[in-house]
């Protein structure tokens, strides 16, 4: 399934309140709705904190489709970044993160230098910002029991 704060935000006052009713995170005048929405940010941060979430740690295989030619000539190819990365680590020949390729990030792209450019096959490590869209089942029930 996939999140929104709207969502989360729904299960965790349906929870507080046992109501079965759906909130709207846009009714500016209701107080209840505001106080969630200035507070969830700060209370998202400290969830992370309070454990060491495994789904934030991303290894994703590159989609060769994505990939376009360089105009950098230290690198054969180069890849949009992923839209929820908030640190790279680098870009590896196996999902198991031991050969590293020679990589970097540079204008909203990962330049990657293959090694071997007819197969640039290669997988991103990198660790994600808390984004609902990619948010776990279990992480999500955790934090619904936190903010409730």
């Amino acid at each position: 399934m996939v999140y929104t704060q709207q969502k989360i935000a729904t299960m965790t006052f349906q929870k507080a309140t046992g109501r079965a009713s759906e909130i709207d995170l846009g009714q500016l005048n209701d107080n209840v709705v505001q106080i969630f929405n200035t507070q969830y940010p700060m209370l998202l941060g400290t969830a992370m904190q309070m454990h060491t979430w495994r789904w934030t740690d991303r290894i994703e295989e590159i989609d060769i489709t994505r990939l376009v030619d360089s105009d950098d000539p230290r690198y054969q190819k180069k890849i949009r970044i992923p839209e929820h990365l908030k640190t790279f680590d680098g870009v590896y020949s196996d999902d198991k993160c031991t050969n590293k390729l020679k990589s970097r990030i540079h204008d909203k792209y990962i330049y990657i230098s293959f090694m071997n450019p007819n197969d640039p096959a290669g997988f991103i490590h990198y660790i994600a910002e808390p984004a609902e869209a990619i948010m776990p089942d279990y992480f999500v029930i955790w934090l619904v029991h936190f903010l409730g």
